[in-house]
């Protein structure tokens, strides 16, 4: 079934303010977008996304699964179905969403990071280690995938390594509060009880 004209320039629309922060103007917009064609799967992907954002976590999971289910082929739901899942508590659920993200779009860092977080939620340490390796060989420039990956060698004790793997993450994005904080958490692991209250203070 074909989208009209109208849904598609009002999804477009809605977009763009969003992407400037907008997310009031953005709503309207993904709305008209519904009424106009009610089974749209990216307006519903991005009202989804757009009520995660707002900590409508239920909300989010519920339009996110709509939408995939209409185009079970586009990545963009499965690719943020995750974020709610784990805000939720569903583990299980959020990797599984994840895995068909990484199916559709391998080549993709971003959508390897998110499943990289719901791995680290449901403390699948071995399995995150590679999912964020990936992710790094796809867009080494990602603080958060340096994080991430520092995180879990954290978890699994090579606390050495998770610190210089923060630091990385620290020059790119010197305002990821959680490098600071998970440095520090490394840092006392080690020992390095000053080192560690420095990077505290940094957080």
């Amino acid at each position: 079934m074909s989208v009209p004209q109208s849904a598609n320039r009002l999804v477009a629309e809605g977009r763009q303010v969003h992407a400037l922060g907008r997310r009031g103007e953005a709503e309207a917009a993904y709305r008209a977008g519904l009424t106009a064609a009610p089974h749209d799967h990216r307006a519903l992907a991005c009202l989804g996304i757009l009520r995660h954002q707002q900590g409508e976590a239920a909300a989010a999971v519920e339009l996110l699964g709509r939408a995939a289910a209409i185009e079970p082929g586009d990545v963009t739901a499965w690719q943020h179905l995750p974020l709610p899942l784990v805000a939720l508590g569903r583990h299980e659920e959020a990797i599984a969403a994840g895995a068909v993200a990484v199916r559709l779009a391998p080549e993709r860092a971003d959508v390897r990071i998110n499943h990289a977080l719901a791995l680290i939620s449901g403390q699948r340490w071995a399995e995150a280690v590679p999912t964020c390796e990936t992710a790094l060989a796809l867009d080494p420039q990602v603080a958060t995938a340096w994080s991430q990956l520092g995180y879990v060698r954290h978890r699994l004790g090579d606390h050495a390594v998770a610190v210089a793997l923060f630091d990385r993450a620290i020059a790119l994005d010197p305002a990821l509060v959680e490098a600071h904080v998970n440095k520090g958490a490394a840092l006392q692991a080690l020992g390095r009880d000053e080192e560690a209250e420095r990077a505290y203070e940094a957080a």
